[in-house]
Formats: C-alpha cells, structure tokens, sequence
C-alpha cells in the first residue's frame, strides 16, 4: 500500500492537536477560565522543552549542497512548489477561520454557551480527522489523493455558501463546515507532502520556508474572516465557499504546462 505521507511527513499524529485544540481549549476556558488555556499552554511548551532537549538526537545527515541562496532559490523560484505554496496558505486559511470564527457563531448568533459550542467544534475534529486517516490510509499516492477530492472539495463549497445563504440553520452550517474540513485534509496533506518530494537534501530549510510562507498567507486570509465573523455567519460562510473554490483553481493550475504534477525539481 502506497501510503500519502512519506516517512518524514505528516501522519495522522501531527494533526490532531491542531484539530483538537479549539474544543479541549474552550472545555478549559468554560470550566477555569481563560487565562487556564495560556498557563496549560506554558506548562506544555516547557514540558516539550526538556523533553525535547534530553531525548531527540539530531539525525540530518550534513549538508553538503551549494550556499544558503542557492537552497532558497529552489524553494521559492520554482512556479510548480510556489503554487503548492499558495494552495498550502488558502487551506490553512480556511482552517484558521473555522478554529478562531465557528465558535464565536455558535456562541453568539445560534446562543450557545461556551461548553456546548466547544462540544459542538468536535464534530470539525472527527471530521477533519476522518480526513486525516482517508489521506493517510487509502492506498494513494499524493497525486490520486489530490485529484479525488477535488469534486468534494467544490461541493463542500457549494454546501458553505447555502449555509451562508440559509445562516438561521444550526445543522447547515454544522454540516458545512464538517464537511470541508473533512474534503480539504487529504488534499491538504498530499500537496504538504508532494512539496518536500525532492527536496530531501534540503528538507529542514524547506519545511521551515514552506511553513513561514503558508502562515503569512493564511494571516492575510484568516484575520479578514475572523472579522467577518463579527459580522455574521453569511459573510464568514461566503468567504470560506470562495477558499474552497479558491483552492480547485489552483488544482487546475497544477495540472497544466510548468506546474503540473509530474514536473522535475
């Protein structure tokens, strides 16, 4: 079996914090306050720390390539992983909205109190995981993964912005948001792992760029949403429909000329 994630990517393990996080952090926040989260948080980082500082071994072999620049530039002046790039902060955008926007919604304009909107965002955990485990565990390679769920990912967008259009409806925008978070993981995950393919010699300084430039693109994309969820759901659900369909252009890009999927490093 040909699973989506190589040795060195994501599995299902490196994202369940993430998909958790939201719920487990709004259970605290209702049971010890909010100031309970940042402590929890402190205590773990340092525990990790220690950890981390006591047990891991470094296992990079020494680099042996041209200079620094000439590493960036086969990063960030190559169209085909700039485009993956792209794609990388569109989806963590959209995650980003739902963690910091949904439950604000649920809490403010469906009137649901802090402890049963975080027990609902377990249902965009399951989900999301069930992603997790579909791209992990299908058989696939990065490329079938991508493309299979392309249709679901536009019919998640379709279902987003009805729920945009029909904001009064609790299950809607419960089932839309289920429903992308579950479609957008696999996609997510298999171009996360196609971008690192043939950078192995470099992975470190990869990953790292890879990560800094998806994090300031989902910046510019979530903080815009997370206001429109001030605002109401409609505007919220509209923006993450258009992040849905934002994301099925750039996989026809990816598949044409220079970009497409089979190009060389």
């Amino acid at each position: 079996m040909v699973r989506t994630t190589s040795p060195d990517g994501p599995t299902p393990e490196t994202v369940i914090g993430p998909l958790a996080a939201p719920m487990v952090g709004g259970l605290f926040a209702s049971a010890f306050g909010w100031r309970s989260c940042f402590y929890t948080v402190a205590a773990l980082t340092f525990l990790l720390f220690m950890i981390s500082y006591r047990v891991l071994e470094e296992t990079a072999p020494s680099y042996q390539g041209g200079s620094y620049f000439d590493s960036v530039q086969r990063v960030l002046f190559h169209s085909r992983r700039v485009l993956i790039l792209v794609s990388l902060g569109i989806c963590k955008g959209y995650f980003d909205i739902i963690s910091g926007g949904s439950t604000f919604i649920l809490q403010w304009h469906h009137q649901f109190n802090m402890t049963q909107a975080s027990l609902l965002s377990t249902f965009f955990a399951l989900f999301g995981f069930l992603g997790v485990l579909i791209s992990s565990y299908s058989g696939k390679t990065p490329s079938e993964v991508f493309w299979s769920f392309s249709s679901l990912v536009a019919l998640a967008g379709v279902l987003t912005i009805l729920a945009g259009l029909q904001e009064s409806s609790e299950v809607l925008f419960l089932c839309s948001i289920s429903l992308g978070t579950m479609v957008l993981y696999p996609p997510y995950l298999a171009l996360l792992t196609d971008f690192t393919a043939q950078l192995q010699d470099i992975a470190g300084l990869a990953t790292s760029l890879g990560t800094s430039v998806a994090q300031v693109l989902s910046f510019a994309l979530s903080v815009p949403g997370m206001n429109l969820a001030g605002v109401g759901p409609r505007q919220m659900m509209f923006t993450l429909g258009g992040l849905l369909f934002s994301s099925q252009v750039l996989c026809l890009a990816l598949s044409h000329g220079a970009m497409s999927w089979k190009n060389t490093a």
